[in-house]
């Protein structure tokens, strides 16, 4: 598959993707240290109140009141579980239907040694009654017969108080009777201390009970006696010998931390075994879950998109379950399994944990708080609180970050599928007029560069430089032939007009023709060894011997011999003034043929008698040769161009004394400025109107 620079750029864009990420990542820490901080403020709020707690009277009244009780039923390490009764906000009515006990939760007091389904127990107090509801599976049943007065036929139920035992049977459906036995005589009695109904229901029946607190305040046990198929089937909330006291959760303590009560945490006090001592209504327990409306249903859509996302890219596990049915521990009308959170040897110590909730997907914090007297652990202060308080904040910050990450990222990529396309369209285009630049004949079209600064223009005005060169070396190909051909039909005209005049002239007077013919013929040798001396260069720097030399000195002999050998010119040369500088690594034939090219490329242009200066300065790196003569001055174009094989600015005029000239001496000092890792150039000066050649080699 081919990556455009568009796929390129969108891959690269991709990365932007790490901002939601980072984002996540940094909702997460914050979440964490806002558990961190609700842990430590639920648990500095709780300190102080178990402190308090145990010095209210309702607190002593009903904790007292257990641990007395149980002292004298039983000093076992072991007792028996109270008969434990939630507070009822309104009274019950009596009439065998649970419509009023739907939000109440079931105790777990009533059991069995035998396999059966045990009867559903709820309870409840309203001022000064109890009020029991009983749902028995039973898809037999045996009401009371008044021609078989033994109870063993029927299905009845008994409660024992410390003075008296009740027998509760019927013989149909409705109002139940009760029987009373004293504990010290075997005459039963109606009685009216207590009533209840029944009624049947598919999987059995249920029965509700009324019972004024005065008589069970001491202590009850309650027994569900059931004939099935034959068989005697017996639930009790406790063994024969026991009578479980009647623990009622305090009103006074319940109004004295009423005003301690947030909607963002829910308080239980319990006592040391885990019964709840904080009366509270009983109901449902609510999570507080925003209800669904078609205002709000995309902000909860969206908040569980992002609540998802944040699960599965940042999964915020919790180790431990919550193990309770509700997270609001007064509702809970039983025991609360304290050893479920904290063992025996921990517990005078504070504990918080958090807990996840299976059922809502979300979590809970609880704080338990001891209450001890005298080093003793008499009861706990246990602290909860959702996460809904949390998910709110959080999920606000979220959906900001996301927003913002999203925002941002469909921004980058507009921006860089956008910044693409550009780049796309520059290069395309560069490339259409590159590739239109040449004809298929091989002549150069006009080339309009780019004027931007960045790379694709300085890429397109490289190629409109390296154009216009192709296009002058072009020039100069097609231009060769003619001159090769101009050069040389002129010598062989010679020769042969030479030739054919000494065929019509007496022998005396063919000398002068013959010498035209010689002369004739040396301009073609001349010709020939021009084309074939830098090939000669180039063999010779393959195989030259460089070492040090003194530059100075060397140009310094050369231009003693110039002054000599070419009198009609004057010859200036200025050294450099610190011997030392003057050293270079070269070969001094090399150099000398350098020096010889330049001299004679500058004799051909400095008029009789002019001034051809040679100098030599000194950089810290480099040597620098200079060779200016007086005369016409280069061609602007040409500049870059003169120092190539075949290149030639001369007119006429300004031929060799020879008359031949192919532009080869300029390219053998580029050959050997470069063997000896120089570089030459050339430019006009102004004042005096010259020229000047500049060769620069590394000091030695």
């Amino acid at each position: 598959m081919k990556l455009t620079l568009t796929k390129q750029l969108f891959i690269v864009s991709l990365c932007t993707l790490l901002l939601p990420w980072t984002g996540c990542q940094y909702v997460r820490e914050m979440e964490t240290l806002v558990r961190q901080q609700q842990s430590y403020t639920l648990q500095a709020f709780t300190k102080p109140l178990a402190e308090h707690i145990k010095t209210q009277p309702g607190f002593s009244k009903t904790n007292n009141s257990e641990t007395n009780t149980n002292s004298e039923n039983n000093n076992q390490e072991n007792q028996e579980a109270p008969f434990f009764a939630p507070l009822s906000s309104s009274p019950m009515v009596v009439d065998g239907y649970d419509d009023e006990w739907i939000s109440f939760y079931e105790s777990k007091l009533l059991r069995s040694d035998e396999n059966a389904t045990n009867p559903i127990l709820k309870t409840a107090i309203f001022e000064d009654h109890l009020y029991l509801f009983l749902m028995v599976f039973d898809s037999d049943i045996q009401y009371y017969n008044p021609t078989q007065p033994l109870l063993k036929e029927h299905d009845w139920i008994r409660i024992q108080t410390k003075h008296s035992d009740y027998q509760l049977l019927t013989s149909a459906p409705g109002t139940i009777q009760v029987f009373k036995q004293g504990k010290s005589t075997q005459v039963q009695e109606i009685s009216y201390d207590m009533s209840g109904n029944l009624q049947e229901q598919t999987q059995g029946y249920q029965v509700e009970i009324k019972i004024p607190v005065n008589l069970v305040k001491e202590g009850l046990r309650l027994e569900v006696i059931d004939r099935y198929q034959g068989q005697k089937r017996l639930f009790s909330t406790a063994d024969k010998k026991s009578l479980p006291t009647l623990l009622i959760p305090s009103n006074e303590l319940n109004n004295w931390l009423k005003p301690f009560q947030r909607d963002a945490w829910h308080l239980q006090v319990i006592n040391e075994k885990g019964w709840p001592l904080l009366a509270s209504e009983s109901g449902s327990d609510q999570l507080n879950l925003p209800l669904i409306t078609r205002e709000n249903l995309g902000a909860l859509l969206l908040n569980r998109i992002y609540r998802f996302f944040l699960e599965s890219t940042l999964p915020v596990r919790f180790a431990h379950q919550w193990p309770l049915a509700s997270t609001q521990l007064s509702q809970l009308n039983q025991r609360i399994p304290i050893e479920l959170f904290i063992n025996s040897e921990k517990s005078r110590m504070p504990f918080s944990q958090w807990y996840a909730l299976n059922e809502s997907n979300q979590s809970v914090l609880l704080v338990i708080q001891p209450i001890t007297i005298s080093e003793q652990v008499v009861g706990y202060v246990l602290a909860t609180q959702t996460e809904n308080a949390l998910l709110s904040f959080t999920n606000q910050a979220l959906r900001r970050t996301m927003n913002l990450s999203l925002a941002t990222f469909i921004t980058v990529v507009v921006i860089l599928l956008g910044y693409a396309a550009t780049l796309s369209v520059r290069i395309r285009k560069l490339k259409s007029q590159t590739e239109q630049a040449i004809n298929e004949d091989g002549s150069i079209t006009p080339y309009q560069p780019n004027n931007r600064s960045d790379e694709i223009g300085e890429l397109s005005q490289s190629y409109a430089s390296l154009l216009m060169s192709v296009k002058n070396y072009n020039e100069y190909l097609q231009s060769l032939t003619h001159k090769l051909a101009h050069e040389i039909r002129t010598p062989l005209a010679i020769v042969k007009s030479s030739l054919e005049m000494l065929d019509s002239v007496p022998k005396e007077e063919q000398p002068p023709y013959i010498e035209r013919a010689l002369q004739g013929n040396q301009r073609l040798a001349n010709i020939l060894n021009a084309m074939s001396e830098s090939t000669q260069v180039e063999q010779m720097v393959q195989h030259a011997d460089f070492h040090a030399l003194n530059i100075s000195q060397l140009i310094n002999d050369l231009c003693l011999a110039y002054q000599q050998a070419y009198p009609d010119h004057c010859f200036t040369f200025t050294p450099l003034a610190d011997e030392n500088s003057s050293s270079i690594n070269g070969n001094p034939e090399l150099i000398a043929q350098m020096i010889d090219k330049l001299v004679d490329n500058a004799r051909d242009f400095t008029p009789p008698n002019g001034t051809i200066e040679i100098t030599i300065k000194a950089d810290t790196e480099h040597c620098i040769i200079s060779v200016v003569n007086e005369g016409s001055q280069l061609p602007e174009q040409m500049a870059l161009q003169l120092f190539d094989s075949l290149i030639s600015v001369r007119n006429k005029p300004e031929q060799s004394k020879d008359g031949t000239h192919l532009g080869l001496g300029l390219y053998i000092v580029r050959l050997i400025a470069n063997a000896h890792h120089g570089s030459v150039r050339a430019f006009n000066l102004s004042q005096p109107k010259s020229v000047c050649f500049e060769v620069s080699l590394p000091s030695g």
